[in-house]
């Protein structure tokens, strides 16, 4: 049996709730992202700083502004953010695509919904239509009654007139 119209608005709201949730995690993950790009930035920046001449570097050692960082480390630190930015790239794709999934539910849950009360107008409009017929075929049959009812009366008259005619001209 097809579902109920309370049953169907109720998945509508569980799928709204659910691209909300997604929504979400999706802009937590865009988050995550802009961390890791702004992560990569920085090992850029701190490899850009580590690259200058060695008086430079002279000159910057005596700063404690600046961070100097080994080829290693620099390495380890571009693999981290390229492998969080990747990650959170991912991320982002699972949760746009969960947001997708869960908008084509909702979309399916409120087709079948506007189909359901389809269904239900045409079920009511039939049963108008069916009530009405019902309707005035009583009041065909009650005419019908009543117009039986008047020859059974008249039929009955007539008897009676017969059978006293027949009395009076035995009688005669």
């Amino acid at each position: 049996m097809k579902k109920s119209t309370e049953e169907l608005k109720q998945e509508a709201e569980i799928a709204r709730n659910a691209a909300e949730e997604i929504e979400k995690e999706l802009q937590v993950a865009l988050k995550e992202a802009e961390e890791a790009k702004a992560m990569a930035k920085l090992a850029s920046d701190q490899i850009h700083t580590s690259s200058c001449s060695d008086d430079a570097h002279a000159r910057k050692s005596d700063s404690k502004d600046k961070i100097k960082l080994s080829v290693e480390d620099y390495k380890s630190l571009s693999r981290k953010a390229k492998d969080s930015e990747n990650l959170a790239e991912e991320k982002v794709e699972e949760a746009m695509a969960e947001v997708e999934a869960s908008n084509a539910r909702e979309k399916e849950t409120v087709k079948r919904l506007e189909e359901s009360l389809k269904e239900m107008e045409n079920i009511k409009s039939t049963t108008e239509d069916a009530l009405k017929k019902a309707e005035m075929d009583d009041t065909a049959k009650q005419v019908v009654e009543g117009e039986l009812q008047k020859w059974r009366q008249h039929t009955q008259q007539n008897e009676v007139g017969e059978t006293s005619n027949s009395r009076e001209e035995s009688e005669v």
